[in-house]
């Protein structure tokens, strides 16, 4: 994808997934089919990232919810979500949080599953977990 400055893009896709597959193949895939869908004047928002990091853990040093600082400095810039859910169509509770608060401010959010398609999508609280069920299922 070619690199546009943040100004020239049509927008933004915020990518929500879960950590175990950060820094794997299948993000770098799943990132490229995200890409391939929106085209080169979107850009997706991977949350596995340094900057990221960085402000996660500085709302941790400050007495925060980590969590806190993707809800307050991040997804308020975001245009559209994209989520990959788990290859059992479950959401954790950070994925279904994200997306629940982009489509909650009357953004379009969309799924994407494990073999590449993308469609628009709703959320069901029935596919998401608790966070004992999603710390248990990405820190196995």
């Amino acid at each position: 994808m070619i690199e546009l400055p943040l100004g020239q893009y049509t927008g933004i896709v915020y990518f929500a997934h879960h950590i175990d597959i950060y820094g794997k193949p299948e993000e770098s895939k799943a990132i490229a089919k995200l890409e391939s869908f929106f085209g080169p004047r979107w850009h997706i928002e991977n949350p596995n990232q340094e900057k990221h990091d960085k402000g996660y853990n500085k709302y941790k040093a400050d007495g925060k919810r980590g969590m806190d600082y993707f809800f307050k400095e991040v997804l308020p810039k975001m245009n559209v979500g994209a989520f990959l859910p788990f290859q059992d169509g479950k959401l954790g509770k950070g994925v279904y949080s994200e997306m629940e608060f982009l489509s909650g401010s009357g953004n379009e959010i969309y799924e994407m599953d494990w073999n590449g398609n993308v469609w628009q999508a709703t959320l069901n609280p029935k596919r998401c977990l608790t966070v004992e069920q999603t710390r248990a299922r990405v820190y196995h």
